[in-house]
């Protein structure tokens, strides 16, 4: 899914910036001038990760030892490419913050889908109780590492109007309930409940995280 919207991306690219339709996503010169403008590296560079990862992620992961070591370069890499196509782009300091704003939230937010994966089992398994316990204090440094990065976005950020407020507000209360789901023992169903809307409110934070990197800064 990934792959196919950085293809899209990057063949709607050309149309967006010269104001063309959308009928015109393959034509030979705004490919040209997509692929030749730092965005169109930037979505070259995506592609060719995602590629990367779809065709032997699984193989490097089972490699207990480099394998996270791997993963998390890849991870910083990806979010990297999200970082240059937005607001952080030419500015070195914005860049790295942004990349380990983006790289937290992917890590949450991916990690939650896995839960909740896991939890519709409705199976008991002591092996997810595990991994539940290991991913909610992981979740604490995402949080962490969000909260700190969010500041800064935050203070460097103008012309956001409201959305800065939506997200900060979604943040906290995100916040709180993987503190809840770390610091207490939750019935199974109760638990399930809570994964389930932890996961819908990280949903609301990504496309707001989106459209809050996505924007240009003024004058660009």
């Amino acid at each position: 899914m990934l792959l196919g919207g950085a293809v899209l991306q990057l063949l709607l690219l050309g149309p967006a910036s010269r104001g063309e339709p959308v009928t015109h996503a393959f034509s030979r010169s705004l490919l040209s001038a997509s692929l030749a403008g730092h965005d169109g590296h930037a979505l070259v560079a995506r592609i060719m990760l995602l590629a990367l990862v779809a065709a032997i992620g699984e193989q490097v992961l089972r490699h207990r030892v480099g394998g996270g070591v791997v993963a998390a370069v890849g991870a910083l890499l990806l979010a990297l490419t999200w970082s240059e196509t937005g607001r952080a782009a030419g500015d070195g300091l914005a860049l790295a913050v942004t990349t380990l704003h983006v790289t937290a939230m992917a890590v949450w937010s991916g990690g939650t889908a896995t839960v909740a994966v896991l939890l519709a089992r409705r199976v008991p398994d002591a092996g997810v109780d595990a991994a539940v316990g290991r991913f909610s204090r992981l979740t604490l440094w995402c949080v962490a590492v969000m909260a700190a990065t969010g500041v800064y976005l935050a203070l460097r950020a103008t012309g956001l109007g409201d959305l800065l407020p939506a997200e900060a507000g979604l943040f906290l209360l995100l916040a709180a309930a993987a503190g809840r789901r770390k610091s207490r023992r939750l019935a199974p169903a109760a638990l399930r409940r809570s994964v389930l809307l932890e996961l819908a409110g990280l949903t609301a934070v990504v496309v707001l995280g989106a459209l809050l990197a996505g924007t240009p800064p003024p004058g660009r």
